[in-house]
């Protein structure tokens, strides 16, 4: 990692959000910001703030970061894309509020708007007011700073992915491990046969996720419910045989086991300390990932309760209703923990394609959303990233998801032929933080 020498000079109660945002800037360039405490100690670096730097050594960055935190949007062209700064005047442009405002998930806080499972949709987001889809903004600005650097001859590198120019992580979440339930089939008033048969839809996807993914060379995530707290919920036992045999399976084949904490746990402790309890429980390797249930998020509780669990990774922060980058990046970042106004310990593995956002929310067919599968695959090549993906065993049941697999299947053959390395999210971390 080379060290860039950084001083700061904005108010004091933003200092600790602009170091997490140059960190997050500066860590997939492989450099470490060191932050000085005196502005004369600054012979060659990055400077932040409102006066202008006369010297060529040092690059000024300038601050304007408003104290309510609204947008003052501009656009800049980069590497021939029009790209929203969200705080500038007319010149100059703020890079690094810019990216915070993104990182941290600012417009959550400034937009209230909630879908009805307490959601931040994108239909309310100011990717959408300003006419964006959710593109990689912050990954631009990181563009437009290593420019700058390198022409005052600041050394920069990258992530290296096995010798692959970028990654793509397979995900599946195991909401049922199988369709027919008693209180389902009552509730239906199926025929007896329905509760009997051996095999249904959501048995089957088990069974060919394994499958697909093997055949493409794919080592998946698969995020397990540690129990049920709301009717959004389906029980399953961990203990059982079947489960424990699909967890053998899972981990012969060198995949990754995660948990999906139920409905209400992201902002209940007991809730999620006890789910997290009974998977380490019965899981036969550690668990050290996790994606929320129905990507439900609260940045008062969640990011502290993964952290005080002991996880490292989150992969759950995105749109429910638009596929894409959320937080501006297709690259990892920390969590920022507003409560204590500092980054947490915990990663974020952004989530971009959503077999649920692609098919439902989207209406798209499985052609229409496989060319969003090679969109996103082409737009996280040009930086350098990594792609997570999400398919669910249920769509392998043809009566309520049809073309749902097909859709899967197309894409996991792009994934495994790409050219992007194919790990677990746990595996494309590590390399993103020491390669």
């Amino acid at each position: 990692m080379t060290p860039i020498s950084i001083f700061i000079e904005i108010p004091e109660k933003r200092k600790a959000q602009a170091q997490f945002a140059f960190e997050m800037l500066l860590q997939p360039l492989k450099c470490r910001p060191v932050f000085l405490h005196n502005r004369e100690d600054l012979r060659k670096g990055l400077y932040y703030g409102t006066q202008p730097q006369t010297s060529s050594q040092i690059l000024h960055l300038p601050y304007i970061w408003p104290e309510d935190d609204l947008p003052n949007m501009r656009l800049l062209e980069i590497r021939n894309q029009l790209v929203p700064i969200v705080y500038a005047h007319e010149q100059p442009y703020d890079l690094v509020s810019s990216a915070f405002f993104w990182l941290a998930d600012v417009q959550s806080r400034l937009i209230k708007e909630r879908d009805v499972h307490g959601r931040f949709r994108y239909k309310a987001s100011f990717q959408a007011k300003w006419g964006f889809e959710p593109l990689p903004f912050v990954d631009y600005y990181r563009l437009h700073l290593q420019s700058k650097m390198h022409q005052m001859g600041l050394h920069t590198g990258k992530v290296d992915w096995q010798g692959h120019p970028f990654a793509a992580c397979m995900t599946h979440d195991i909401d049922h491990l199988y369709k027919w339930t008693l209180r389902r089939w009552w509730k239906e008033k199926r025929p007896k046969a329905a509760l009997f048969q051996r095999i249904d839809g959501y048995e089957k996807g088990l069974s060919r996720l394994l499958e697909v993914d093997e055949q493409w060379n794919l080592k998946a995530t698969w995020f397990f419910k540690g129990g049920a707290n709301a009717p959004e919920d389906h029980y399953y036992p961990l203990h059982a045989p079947a489960t424990q045999d699909l967890f053998q399976r899972i981990v012969r084949a060198k995949h990754e086991i995660g948990l999906h904490p139920a409905y209400f746990t992201h902002a209940h402790p007991a809730y999620f300390q006890k789910e997290t309890a009974n998977l380490r429980q019965n899981a036969p390797t550690n668990i050290t990932s996790v994606r929320q249930h129905y990507l439900r998020w609260d940045h008062g509780h969640t990011p502290q309760l993964q952290q005080e669990n002991g996880f490292r990774l989150d992969a759950g922060l995105s749109f429910v209703d638009r596929d894409g980058y959320r937080n501006g990046t297709c690259l990892p970042f920390r969590i920022f923990d507003w409560c204590k106004n500092k980054s947490t310990s915990v990663w974020e593995m952004p989530l971009c394609l959503h077999d649920t956002t692609l098919m439902q929310y989207q209406n798209l067919n499985a052609h229409q959303a496989l060319e969003r599968t090679h969109f996103w695959l082409d737009e996280t090549k040009r930086f350098n990233g990594v792609l997570v993906g999400l398919w669910h065993n249920v769509i392998y049941d043809t009566e309520e998801y049809p073309g749902w697999a097909t859709h899967f299947e197309a894409s996991a053959k792009v994934f495994g032929t790409s050219g992007a390395w194919c790990p677990t999210l746990n595996e494309a971390l590590t390399v993103f933080l020491t390669s």
